[in-house]
């Protein structure tokens, strides 16, 4: 779980193959959390989004719920990983800057 105190989240909802998955997340994360998920190293975009999320319904291949930590990530299906990534980047984007 994240360790923001900012109690407002978001909602990222996933479409396709994994319609009904969600995430709530943090809605203004701190700068280093958005540094994480951007910086294309695997290692760090997990522990980014993991400190983003604050609770999600995602679950591995096999159906196991899956606790939102860094570890749980890689055992996320990568399409769902991307879409999270995507719609999380474009809802922190659409924030006033004040």
């Amino acid at each position: 779980m994240a360790n923001s105190t900012l109690a407002e989240t978001v909602t990222v909802r996933l479409a396709g193959r994994y319609d009904g998955w969600y995430a709530e997340m943090i809605a203004d994360p701190e700068w280093g959390y958005i540094a994480d998920i951007q910086s294309g190293q695997a290692d760090r975009i997990a522990s980014g989004l993991a400190n983003c999320v604050v609770k999600w319904n995602f679950t591995d291949r096999s159906g196991q719920p899956l606790d939102p930590v860094a570890e749980s990530i890689y055992r996320v299906p990568r399409g769902a990983v991307i879409q999270l990534m995507d719609r999380y980047s474009d809802l922190y984007r659409a924030l006033p800057n004040d």
